[in-house]
């Protein structure tokens, strides 16, 4: 018998969270082969946290996600001195538009 409180994500974010995946394991392999390891480390954190919000459907994947795309804000500002590093956030605020009308039923 199916539960009927399981969630079911539609398309978009299901690209959206394939999209991010693929963009953050190539900034990964690209940041490992420059040896900026600490970025390598974000993307890596990225792509566990996308597939564990995709399989799980939980908020605490989300928030983490934030609070990855914070650090990497923080890490861009301070060590690389890079004023567009603002745009790292671009990427939760798209994820949670397209979360937005799941949130409610999910954990």
């Amino acid at each position: 018998m199916e539960n009927q409180n399981v969630v079911k994500f539609g398309i978009g974010i299901k690209i959206w969270c394939i999209i991010s995946v693929l963009g953050s394991t190539i900034s990964a392999i690209v940041n490992l082969s420059l040896a900026i390891y600490s970025v390598t480390a974000i993307c890596t954190a990225s792509v566990i946290l996308y597939i564990w919000l995709l399989l799980n459907k939980k908020h605490i994947a989300f928030y983490l996600l934030l609070i990855v795309a914070i650090v990497r804000l923080i890490i861009d500002i301070i060590v690389f001195k890079s004023p567009q590093a603002v745009l790292g956030l671009v990427n939760p605020l798209i994820t949670y538009a397209f979360l937005h009308k799941y949130w409610k039923q999910m954990e």
